[in-house]
């Protein structure tokens, strides 16, 4: 994974410097923000499962866990609630 992504920038790089004089013009809009960016959506999961991220985050701040349901579910709810 990680060769993929240091693969990943070299090319990215490459790219950059084969076409250098009109690619000066994009330095200051994505010059080294973008690849890490992209970087950084390929490598979160492996990060993920070696540190815990999402766990530790949900236990520091469990108000901030996102609920989600199906309308099922919602409906269900709102029946349980009586306001269907």
């Amino acid at each position: 994974m990680i060769a993929g992504i240091a693969l990943l920038q070299i090319l990215y790089w490459a790219v950059f410097v084969l076409f250098l004089p009109p690619s000066v013009v994009l330095i200051p809009l994505t010059g080294f923000w973008l690849i890490t960016l992209v970087s950084c959506f390929f490598l979160y999961d492996a990060v993920n499962e070696t540190f815990h991220l999402e766990e530790r985050i949900q236990a520091e701040h469990p108000e901030q866990v996102p609920f989600y349901e199906t309308d099922e579910m919602y409906l269900a709810r709102k029946q349980k609630e009586g306001r269907f």
